[in-house]
């Protein structure tokens, strides 16, 4: 998506560390190509740790590509939460093009050179396309608030957020104002989100103690 500029902090960075340890001996003793998705509630640090596990991979000598669910929406940004607005019961994986994202999975394991993808643009409330090369890449990175439910994913991964901090993350992030409506809608979508938690390989808890399941 075009807009965002999150910097990743000292915790996220040792998140990543402890992951890189769990997944990197898995994905080097794959044969074929390798998806991770990265899941959790908005504002709790998804799209800063697939930034930083992207990094990693290609320093171990892979090259990793990464996909955003916030470019699989609908609706364009400020026209989202409009709709939003007039009827919060269109809150959540209906609002995705899910399985374009799953299409687009498939298609990289499948071996795929290129994607053309949707690319939203947060400023000018517009969707574009976008190409993708995926010549030599060996790992994608999918994150999003639903990507956990995606299929032929490898390594699923759920960050854990309070309340507050996911509040906290969207008002910092200047997504809507300050408001109960914001609350509202946090609300809805962690009722939907927390139940994807038991779908995941590794969980990352609010104190950043990684837990890996399986």
């Amino acid at each position: 998506m075009k807009g965002e500029d999150i910097k990743a902090g000292d915790e996220i960075g040792r998140v990543c560390s402890g992951i890189m340890k769990l997944i990197l001996p898995e994905m080097e003793r794959s044969r074929g190509r390798y998806v991770i998705s990265i899941a959790g509630e908005s504002g709790v640090g998804k799209t800063s740790l697939a930034a930083l596990i992207r990094e990693d991979i290609q320093k171990s000598g892979k090259r990793a590509v990464c996909i955003q669910q916030d470019d699989y929406f609908k609706l364009p940004p400020g026209t989202n939460f409009k709709a939003r607005r007039k009827d919060p019961a269109i809150v959540g994986v209906s609002e995705v093009y899910l399985d374009l994202m799953q299409e687009h999975v498939d298609l990289f394991k499948a071996g795929a050179l290129t994607l053309d993808k949707p690319l939203v643009s947060f400023g000018e409330d517009r969707i574009g396309r976008e190409e993708i090369g995926l010549e030599g890449a060996g790992v994608l990175i999918v994150e999003g608030t639903y990507v956990t439910v995606l299929k032929n994913v490898d390594k699923r991964i759920f960050l854990e957020g309070t309340y507050a901090d996911t509040l906290d993350g969207r008002i910092k992030r200047n997504r809507e104002a300050e408001d109960g409506f914001s609350a509202r809608i946090l609300g809805i979508e962690h009722d939907i989100i927390i139940k994807h938690k038991a779908l995941a390989d590794i969980v990352v808890s609010t104190d950043h103690t990684i837990e890996a399941r399986g």
